[in-house]
């Protein structure tokens, strides 16, 4: 009806009507910035909004808002949703209430997503103890960004989009954060400021100390710190007949076991994959395809024979997630997250060199690792190497048509998945010991995970003579916080300290850094979870709005008390 289409247009403009584009010359002036408009961003925004009548921008460096939450995870990270409140549960609860119909138990695509469990049965399985409260939360990514768009929107949240990189920080004294100019020449005045991004890029570029890589073991006594031995072996030969590595495989040298390097975890795409007729696009042959690129698979094959399937490859199905798919005849569509782990689609020693590298050279970095996945699901579909049986299976299945629609190649994630980049070394560095009792008193916030690293390099090893070379990969780290092996995720939870945010008061007084945070590389990895970062950077956005009451204004002399009663108010959890 005519007063139908009238609400939703009304709708739209609600949604759009509060953005800006990047490229404007119009200068700004806010009480709060934050920049990057991650999940945790878009949280921390909302958060300074309803915490104070206040003037809140939010940029991003993207067309999109939401980053991993609504650019390629639909199956949230979290291994106790006991833990969870606040924004993050408010957003939760409206994605799942708006996703379509929940796909059905039965599911054929791709099972096995996490230690040889069937993904027929993870619906019905939070990943991890009996133990834990409620079940995954499993949703589609575009119903994801709607509801970060709704949020924003009711709060009255400016959002600035497509404002690719910082090309200046102007500081009004030594510590205090005046102003940015972004690479498409706006420039944004605020009195504080939130460092939502993957990689710390404001608060780096605004002076204070960063780091990126792994520490020694014994700077911090830290299990799982350092280089790691090999975890995984494979007897292949790593070289080319003229001596040469075979590609992605390296011959870098690594430094001794447990000693601190700058090498980064690996990186991936989390695809949308389904089985529906009507609603896949087939995978197809990549312009820059090269067959020898994914000699280390063909070796790998030769040697232990070809997958039967996919999840037999290392990519498996999280989920189904819900959809209303309904042109597969008997049987249920399956619509899945697909998580991949080494010798799948985390692409091994190719990220590096992304914590610092420029925003030019980043999409350069993403280029590759999209180059890299599609080459792989076209080897995986074509090669005679892959064998029958996986060919038969990718002939099946394909990107899920509704999801990333305008992305670059279109039904691909936009978000590359930045597991760790740079990280803060601020007033306090969080590691993977409890933090001392006068900073647990400080909780704004719960988490649950492991110390979940992925692997960090793929390299060849020359045995002394005699023996022959090989291929190892290292970096894999799953550690409880008693320091020993996990069989699964789920850990009793922890407190987040409101000061694992805060910068060197000599460095900066103005600026909030929930997401690379000051931690260890091993702490590090039990909050680089998205609901994590969402509930740390909530809180955030609620200290930023109470700064602003302090005089001079400063993030370190927040009232703890008070903050953390305005978040028991706003349903943050904030002890276990």
């Amino acid at each position: 009806s005519g007063v139908a289409m009238f609400a939703l247009l009304c709708l739209v403009l609600a949604l759009w009507g509060s953005g800006v584009d990047g490229s404007s010359p119009a200068p700004m002036d806010v009480d709060v910035l934050v920049y990057g408009s991650t999940a945790a961003g878009c949280m921390a925004a909302v958060a300074a909004r309803r915490t104070a009548n206040v003037r809140v921008v939010l940029v991003s460096v993207d067309q999109h808002i939401g980053g991993m939450t609504s650019g390629g995870l639909m199956h949230a990270d979290s291994a106790n949703t006991s833990t969870i409140g606040g924004l993050t549960l408010e957003f939760f609860t409206r994605v799942v209430a708006r996703s379509g119909r929940r796909a059905s138990k039965a599911n054929t695509l791709a099972a096995g997503a996490r230690n040889g469990v069937n993904a027929s049965a993870l619906p019905n399985l939070h990943p991890g103890s009996p133990a834990q409260v409620g079940k995954p939360w499993l949703y589609e990514s575009h119903v994801a960004e709607q509801v970060l768009q709704e949020m924003l929107a009711e709060a009255n949240v400016t959002v600035v989009r497509t404002a690719p990189g910082l090309t200046a920080v102007h500081k009004s004294n030594d510590t205090t954060v005046q102003s940015v100019t972004t690479a498409g020449g706006l420039t944004v005045q605020a009195k504080v400021w939130i460092d939502a991004t993957y990689e710390g890029d404001l608060a780096f570029a605004a002076g204070a100390d960063m780091t990126f890589g792994r520490e020694a073991a014994a700077e911090f006594n830290e299990t799982g710190a350092g280089r790691q031995p090999a975890s995984l072996v494979y007897h292949i030969d790593p070289f080319w007949p003229d001596g040469s590595p075979i590609p992605l495989v390296s011959t870098a040298p690594l430094v001794p076991e447990g000693e601190a390097d700058q090498r980064t975890q690996a990186y991936d795409f989390r695809l949308c994959v389904t089985n529906s007729p009507g609603n896949m696009v087939a995978f197809s042959k990549p312009p820059r395809y090269n067959a020898s690129d994914f000699e280390f698979w063909r070796r790998l094959y030769a040697v232990h024979g070809p997958p039967k399937s996919l999840s037999e490859a290392g990519l498996g199905c999280l989920g189904p997630v819900p959809n209303a798919y309904d042109d597969c005849g008997e049987q249920p569509c399956t619509k899945c997250d697909m998580l991949g782990m080494v010798h799948s689609t985390d692409l091994l020693n190719a990220a590096w060199d992304y914590p610092n590298a420029s925003h030019a050279e980043r999409q350069a970095i993403r280029q590759r690792y999209v180059d890299f996945t599609l080459g792989l699901l076209w080897f995986w579909a074509t090669d005679p190497a892959a064998g029958a049986g996986l060919h038969a299976e990718m002939a099946q299945v394909g990107f899920c048509k509704d999801e990333y629609t305008d992305s670059e190649p279109p039904y691909f994630p936009p978000q590359l998945y930045v597991r760790e980049a740079r990280r803060l070394r601020g007033q306090f560095i969080w590691t993977e010991h409890e933090p001392p009792a006068s900073l647990l008193r400080r909780a704004v916030g719960v988490g649950a995970y492991t110390f979940d690293c992925h692997w960090v390099s793929l390299y060849a090893v020359q045995p002394p003579a005699g023996a022959s070379p090989y291929v190892a990969a290292e970096g894999r780290v799953n550690h409880g916080h008693d320091g020993q092996p996990a069989n699964t995720v789920y850990q009793r939870p922890f407190v987040m300290p409101f000061d694992a945010m805060l910068p060197q008061s000599q460095q900066l007084s103005n600026v909030l850094v929930p997401v690379a945070l000051s931690a260890t590389h091993v702490r590090f990895n039990a909050m680089r979870m998205e609901p994590a970062w969402m509930i740390f950077a909530h809180s955030a956005g609620a200290a930023a709005a109470l700064a602003l009451q302090t005089t001079p204004i400063s993030v370190h002399s927040v009232n703890i008390t008070a903050l953390q009663q305005t978040l028991l108010a706003q349903r943050q959890i904030l002890q276990p």
